[in-house]
């Protein structure tokens, strides 16, 4: 920035210009960037299920399933893909109408935490 700026009082402003360009661009395509990332790990999870927690929700019609998503270092976040037909793992636990062993023990810890990412899938890091 402050190259950009020192240019620029140099009368040099295309060179400005592109400094600057060069410096904002990660910053501005930082989370673009990691959503086309965190959705080609979902489709990955999902497509293979791997990482599932418990039994595959879509045989038995249950609405809810869970993917672990943690990197496995000790002290590290535990973070969890999770797909909740109901939507509800965004609100507060005190708003929820399913039962709490729905969520399969999520629902304490995600309840009002998860992100969307898409469609009905949800992060949850705690």
């Amino acid at each position: 920035m402050i190259m950009a700026f020192v240019v620029a009082v140099r009368r040099r402003f295309r060179m400005a210009v592109s400094i600057l360009i060069a410096v904002l661009l990660p910053v501005l395509l930082w989370k673009p960037i990691t959503w086309t990332a965190d959705c080609m790990h979902l489709a990955l999870t999902v497509w293979t299920g791997a990482g599932q927690l418990g039994r595959s929700s879509m045989p038995d019609g249950s609405p809810f399933a869970a993917y672990d998503w943690s990197v496995g270092l000790a002290g590290g976040p535990n973070t969890f893909l999770i797909y909740d037909a109901t939507d509800e793992i965004v609100l507060p636990l005190t708003l929820h109408k399913q039962p709490i062993a729905f969520e399969r023990g999520f629902g304490k810890d995600c309840a009002g935490k998860a992100t969307h990412l898409l469609g009905h899938y949800y992060v949850c890091t705690y």
